[in-house]
């Protein structure tokens, strides 16, 4: 086994003893939501999961639009539950890019050739602690690598978005 796998093993060991025992940053609840002070908190909910395998969620802070995900170190790891629900904690970054795997070979990597569907979107840039990146009705399709999805940052502090209605005559 690699370096890079070894380290990969390790650091989804240590992301499940941290879950369990309620790690984390602090956090508050401004502008309706609990942010993460220190980094970014990633959910989703995936509705086409494009296989019937188990599928883990790898979060690239680094990842430009070509680059080979085999070749980079994810921030954060995640595994799609059977509800199609992940989560995870990734740092303030330029930019995000989520790669989910077909894990059949149950290695816990993305090795050259896996199969892979990426979620790339111009909304997962310029992350700020605190945010909340919230990805809804993703539909993944493995054969032509892409992930289609609806994408939703919120900023804590920041006012929701409100639509003027007229006022009553």
């Amino acid at each position: 086994m690699n370096v890079t796998k070894l380290s990969l093993i390790a650091g989804i060991a240590l992301l499940a003893l941290a879950a369990g025992c309620g790690g984390g940053g602090a956090r508050t609840a401004e502008s309706g939501f609990a942010g993460n002070l220190a980094g970014v908190d990633v959910t989703g909910r995936v509705a086409d999961r494009g296989t019937r395998g188990s599928i883990l969620v790898f979060a690239y802070t680094d990842l430009a639009p070509n680059d080979d995900p085999s070749t980079h170190e994810p921030a954060s790891v995640g595994t799609l539950a059977s509800d199609g629900a992940f989560e995870f904690g990734v740092p303030p970054a330029p930019s995000l890019t989520l790669v989910f795997l077909a894990d059949g070979a149950n290695d816990g990597a993305v090795d050259q050739g896996d199969p892979i569907a990426v979620l790339a979107s111009p909304d997962l840039t310029d992350l700020q602690a605190g945010d909340r990146v919230q990805i809804s009705d993703a539909k993944i399709d493995f054969r032509a690598r892409r992930v289609a999805a609806t994408v939703e940052v919120l900023r804590i502090g920041a006012e929701p978005s409100r639509t003027p209605t007229p006022a009553p005559q």
